[in-house]
């Protein structure tokens, strides 16, 4: 599918999505700075394979015919009480550096949100995440109706010295039903799942013991240049980071490799399998630390304080957050307030 949204042509301006995502496409993403308060950074290897799952729905912005902003919505359908809801996540939005103060990037999410929620024909939520400290973004979305569903976190897990806890497995075929089943029934009163269709075997360690898998998480590995820290001391980390004993070991103030920790999963019973489990995956990736994504009201983000021996990356950074917005259309008013107080699944395929 590649569907023009929006078109000026006196502007030479046109909005499509759906076209496979490209070369250009992913070189925006690179050059990217992402962030808007406070810390700033680069993700530099994105390509073309990752982004080419069935569930993304690339947007393109165009000026003259050339690439000047991207976004990305990830399509699911999901259960909101007693509606089915096809649910869109909005992810990736980019603007080039040459177009600045002209408001593309306004005008984008405004078509995409015109399009795919303002003239849905169905039941339809449009959602995504922005920063607790980003002010000015979210009295925006709450001005153009959306509406806070809940709040993700990102707790930092850091081993100086990892050590293989656990033995691990990359999940095979054979054990993908089984393990998507195990997790629905752990997330069970959590919204918005999408198990079966985000569980990416390449990307799952598993442990297994006795012919049972007890315990499992998705990890991508992912390296990020810092490019702004906040105050002087921010300033002195990224320039000098590397070189503090220790400290530099866990991350690379400058161009640091980290693992993006997502759908956790252990028995009732087995929490305590948590940390082994991620510090194994550390050494099998060979890395010193990372960033677990989940909802900061659920009942994962409590396992993990009350688990403890998260590293000295949650000491020194603690926990950052993102308020989940959202904005329905299509869906009763009882439905929708399912959302309120219940935890919320952070997808892996939404891990950027």
């Amino acid at each position: 599918m590649n569907k023009t949204i929006y078109e000026d042509e006196r502007e030479g301006i046109r909005i499509t999505c759906g076209q496979p995502v490209g070369e250009d496409f992913v070189s925006i993403l690179r050059d990217t700075v992402w962030g808007t308060t406070g810390t700033l950074y680069r993700n530099p290897e994105f390509d073309v394979e990752e982004l080419g799952h069935p569930a993304y729905l690339p947007v393109r912005f165009e000026l003259d015919g050339r690439l000047v902003g991207t976004y990305m919505l990830i399509h699911k359908t999901v259960q909101l009480g007693a509606t089915t809801v096809d649910a869109y996540h909005g992810t990736m939005l980019t603007s080039d550096p040459d177009c600045a103060g002209k408001h593309y990037g306004q005008l984008l999410l405004r078509e995409v949100r015109r399009h795919f929620l303002v003239e849905a024909t169905g039941p339809t939520l449009h959602y995504g995440y922005v920063e607790t400290d980003n002010h000015r973004s979210l009295a925006a979305t709450t001005k153009a109706g959306y509406r806070t569903l809940g709040t993700m976190g990102v707790v930092p897990f850091s081993r100086i010295f990892p050590k293989e806890q656990l033995p691990l497995h990359r999940l095979e075929e054979g054990e993908q039903a089984e393990l998507a089943a195990r997790i629905r029934s752990r997330y069970a009163g959590h919204l918005l799942l999408d198990v079966e269709q985000s569980l990416d075997p390449r990307r799952t360690w598993v442990y297994k013991e006795d012919g049972r898998i007890r315990a499992s998480a998705f990890a991508v590995c992912r390296r990020v240049q810092l490019v702004h820290l906040p105050d002087r001391v921010g300033r002195f980390l990224i320039r000098h980071g590397h070189r503090i004993p220790l400290l530099g070991r866990v991350l690379d103030f400058g161009d640091s490799r980290q693992m993006w920790f997502g759908a956790l999963f252990v028995e009732e019973g087995d929490e305590e399998l948590l940390p082994p489990l991620l510090e194994s995956i550390l050494v099998r990736e060979g890395v010193y630390g990372g960033l677990v994504y989940l909802d900061l009201n659920g009942p994962w983000t409590k396992i993990l304080q009350e688990v403890g021996k998260l590293g000295s990356l949650n000491a020194l950074a603690g926990i950052h957050t993102a308020e989940i917005v959202g904005g329905f259309k299509g869906v009763p008013p009882e439905d929708a307030r399912v959302v309120e107080g219940q935890p919320i699944w952070i997808s892996p395929l939404e891990s950027f």
